[in-house]
């Protein structure tokens, strides 16, 4: 192979890089710009593994930056989870939220067991 074949490679893989995250930013831009600026870091890989189990990202980090915001520690990965398993996670978190301004204790694990 002589160094043109290469310069080929390289540009069709770069132009392949760059369409994939042309297309992460169409896509997910905005949800990824919210959940950054409001202190829930979530990583590309979450956004690319939210789309391939075909789940609503928007409802996700909605209620994470809800949760974030209400300072109920709760991971993407529980919340996906309970969406995968067809829960409610907007009441979920909005339960944990009211309990836990009323002072009652109550997880995530037993908030999505009641849901």
């Amino acid at each position: 192979m002589d160094n043109s074949m290469w310069m080929m490679i390289v540009g069709i893989f770069g132009l392949l890089v760059g369409v994939f995250f042309l297309f992460f930013f169409i896509k997910f831009g905005s949800l990824w710009l919210q959940a950054r600026a409001s202190g829930c870091p979530v990583s590309v890989f979450e956004f690319v593994g939210m789309f391939l189990r075909k789940l609503n990202s928007r409802l996700i980090i909605d209620v994470l930056v809800m949760a974030h915001k209400a300072g109920i520690p709760v991971s993407i990965d529980k919340l996906q989870a309970h969406v995968l398993a067809r829960g409610n996670v907007t009441s979920t978190i909005r339960a944990l939220i009211a309990a836990d301004r009323a002072n009652i204790e109550l997880t995530f694990d037993r908030a999505a067991a009641i849901d």
